[in-house]
């Protein structure tokens, strides 16, 4: 078992559920914040002030919540024309984390996120205590790093999806993370200001790693998820309270009962008919987990879908 799988069923549980969600609500409230702040620079401008990632208040100011708060600040524009394209860009965000979600499932897209967030965090500060050098030029839009390092995981799982660039230009995943490739190096030669440069490698630290560490790791492809939750939501699947009661009754025909056979004769609980192997993951934890049998291990080992390709078989 390598020791990715290990850690996931170690910490499976707490892993956090929708969290493409949550970053795509903490960008939506900055943007409304940059628009107040524009509108009236007082108040809604401190509130923006004090969510920005700025390494001297940090260390000497003991200002640590801004270690978090910069996810408010939004990467986009809050002003002119190109306003009209900041909610579209923060749905496509949200579009990408939920596309991660299905194919690398939801602990690794955690790691993945949390673990970007904290490198970029610590190199930031590391950087700024090692130079004293504390400038903020440009200003530390930390978040714009974060989802451009987002965007780089989804191209190397669907690198070949195209996309209407300003609903015109159709181009495909890979060439534009190409391109940001080149910027964030152009921007690493631009900037001699250290604290920027480690932000800069740190946000794509993350990438690389998970990218090496999933090279070997087969799962579902973003169309095959498409199909199957829209399989799902034709069966009548789609609502997660089905699956807690005795009898279903399915939405597609009438008077057909899907029984529980989850329940042993004699037992007086509800017991599991799939366990994983490896992560110990059930029907119960997840319904829509599907579970397979590994004809090269030596005994019956069942797998989810997670690990049915990626575990060691047993001889």
């Amino acid at each position: 078992m390598r020791l990715i799988d290990k850690i996931e069923r170690k910490l499976y549980r707490f892993a956090i559920p929708n969290l493409p969600l949550i970053i795509a609500i903490c960008l939506s409230i900055g943007f409304v914040l940059g628009i107040l702040a524009n509108i009236s620079g007082n108040l809604f401008g401190k509130i923006n002030y004090y969510c920005q990632m700025i390494p001297y208040n940090i260390i000497y100011g003991h200002e640590y919540w801004r270690l978090i708060t910069w996810i408010f600040v939004c990467p986009f524009a809050t002003s002119g024309i190109w306003v009209i394209f900041t909610p579209i860009a923060i749905f496509f965000y949200y579009y990408i984390g939920v596309r991660l979600e299905a194919v690398w499932g939801k602990f690794m897209l955690n790691l993945y996120i949390f673990g970007t967030i904290i490198l970029m965090d610590a190199g930031i500060v590391v950087a700024a205590l090692l130079t004293k050098d504390y400038t903020v030029a440009p200003p530390l839009a930390c978040s714009q790093y974060l989802t451009m390092s987002m965007y780089l995981g989804f191209a190397v799982v669907a690198p070949n999806l195209t996309i209407m660039l300003y609903f015109l230009i159709p181009v495909k995943i890979k060439y534009l993370a190409l391109i940001d490739i080149l910027i964030l190096a152009y921007e690493y030669y631009k900037y001699q200001i250290m604290t920027f440069r480690a932000m800069l490698v740190f946000s794509i630290l993350p990438f690389v790693i998970l990218f090496f560490v999933n090279m070997n790791r087969k799962g579902y492809s973003v169309n095959q998820m498409i199909r199957k939750k829209s399989f799902n939501k034709q069966m009548g699947y789609n609502n997660k309270k089905l699956f807690n009661t005795r009898q279903i009754k399915s939405k597609r025909t009438d008077n057909v009962i899907r029984p529980d056979f989850g329940k042993f004769a004699g037992s007086g609980k509800r017991q599991p008919i799939h366990r994983c192997a490896i992560c110990g993951r059930t029907e119960e934890d997840n319904p829509y987990l599907e579970f397979r049998y590994c004809s090269k291990c030596n005994g019956n080992y069942e797998y989810c879908s997670d690990h049915i390709y990626t575990h060691e078989h047993k001889q």
